[in-house]
């Protein structure tokens, strides 16, 4: 297994914030893309971009609502036992 520097591909610190995150992305999404981008070989790289914002990306809100939300009911479920 090959080790991949997520944030050396999205090119920002190990201390970047989400924003600067999601910034770094889509800059290079933009610019490595395959139906935008004029180079040859970009597909791969638009890839690596891909797979490194998919690992640093925030937690998608809505499961984290989804998953407060199920512990609500658990803990009245139990209250009510």
């Amino acid at each position: 297994m090959q080790f991949n520097d997520y944030y050396k591909t999205l090119e920002v610190e190990l201390t970047a914030s989400a924003k600067e995150i999601r910034e770094s992305y889509r800059k290079l999404a933009h610019k490595y893309h395959p139906d935008i981008s004029e180079q040859s070989n970009c597909e791969p790289l638009f890839k690596e971009i891909t797979e490194a914002y998919a690992a640093l990306k925030p937690v998608n809100k809505q499961s984290a609502h989804r998953s407060s939300s199920m512990n609500d009911v658990i803990t009245l479920k139990n209250h009510f036992r």
